[in-house]
């Protein structure tokens, strides 16, 4: 039985607590999505596994950190919690979306930078990722969804 390496609550909008902003991640590289959806039509009331974890709020097994490290600190901020999330994966851990956890969610720390900031840090964070982890699923002929 595989074990939970890491868990993200249900993040509700600040502004509009019925408007579920991430309910755990569905692709990461190189534009990352996450499940989004409302309170309020029961959508995403259901526990899943998960690709990737969002960083703004996630638990983390001490066992699973232990075991693989800390974020990766050659990512500045962009990417890191999937970059997080595959680590644990490609280790034997499972990354789960948590519906019974809600917590509010005031925007990303990226919005109050200048734009151009967060462009620099995005294309630097995505290039790094795309060198650890794309040539390494594209030579085993596996991907991640």
């Amino acid at each position: 039985m595989m074990a939970c390496a890491f868990a993200g609550p249900m993040q509700v909008s600040a502004e509009d607590p019925d408007q579920i902003v991430n309910a755990g991640g569905l692709r990461s590289y190189p534009f990352g999505a996450s499940r989004c959806g409302k309170v309020s039509t029961g959508e995403l009331a259901r526990s899943d596994p998960v690709a990737w974890v969002n960083g703004a709020c996630m638990f983390a097994r001490l066992e699973a950190v232990i075991e693989f490290g800390l974020m990766d600190e050659s990512m500045f901020l962009i990417g890191s919690d999937s970059d997080w999330s595959l680590t644990a994966r490609m280790r034997g851990w499972e990354t789960w979306y948590c519906a019974e956890a809600r917590v509010l969610h005031e925007g990303g720390v990226s919005h109050a930078w200048p734009k151009e900031t967060v462009q620099r840090h995005f294309h630097q964070d995505m290039s790094y990722w795309r060198r650890k982890w794309v040539a390494r699923f594209h030579r085993s002929a596996t991907w991640i969804s």
